[in-house]
């Protein structure tokens, strides 16, 4: 919280420090090696919060008992997909498939943590003679410029997995948590509440029950 506040209050402060040009810049003023510290963490940061987001994919289609199309066996005879044999191969797939994505999500955040410390060290050894709070700019920055980047990812990558997720069900998963936001009732399982429910939850214990049959 306290971090996401001070890049927002530097970001306002210098409001170009981020602009198209912002990596060019610090290459002309720090050299080729912090160039490539940075888009290396670019990298890795992007592909983070890729593998990050394939893991949220399959939990989903693990609950919701989905199967994604790279799960599919084409088969001589097609009655066969209908076995539970069948079925229960393809969980046990889609659970593999998960663990590992989960192993290479949990590797990546490890590479990303490292290169930020060298990054910071980078960044330290270079500004010694400049004033403090530059380099504290400075590297502010490079982590806003990367979490940017992780965030058009995110929202690229989830936007297109919330549509293979609604065709594969065959309808909508879920809630709308872009909706639930200004809600008193926060719904976090799969059932969706209809509009009456969710009505008597928010009045609590003061509720009222509408058009009562005597």
């Amino acid at each position: 919280m306290l971090f996401t506040a001070v890049i927002s209050f530097f970001s306002y402060l210098f409001p170009t420090a981020l602009s198209s040009g912002f990596i060019s810049n610090l290459c002309l003023k720090y050299g080729e090696s912090i160039l490539v510290s940075i888009r290396c963490c670019e990298r890795l940061t992007e592909k983070l919060q890729k593998a990050k987001c394939d893991v949220e994919f399959l939990r989903c289609c693990l609950i919701y008992n989905l199967m994604p199309n790279f799960i599919n066996i084409r088969l001589w005879k097609p009655g066969v997909r209908r076995s539970e044999q069948y079925k229960s191969f393809q969980r046990n797939c889609l659970i593999r498939e998960f663990e590992c994505r989960q192993k290479q999500a949990r590797k990546l955040e490890k590479q990303v943590s490292a290169i930020l410390i060298e990054l910071e060290k980078q960044v330290s050894a270079i500004l010694i003679e400049l004033e403090k709070h530059l380099s504290s700019i400075d590297y502010l920055n490079v982590k806003k410029f990367c979490h940017d980047s992780a965030s058009r990812i995110h929202t690229k990558v989830m936007k297109t997995h919330q549509k293979k997720l609604e065709e594969l069900n065959r309808g909508p998963i879920g809630q709308n948590y872009e909706e639930m936001k200004l809600k008193l009732i926060h719904n976090i399982s799969s059932y969706t509440l209809s509009k009456v429910e969710e009505r008597l939850l928010c009045r609590g214990w003061d509720f009222c029950i509408e058009n009562k049959i005597s």
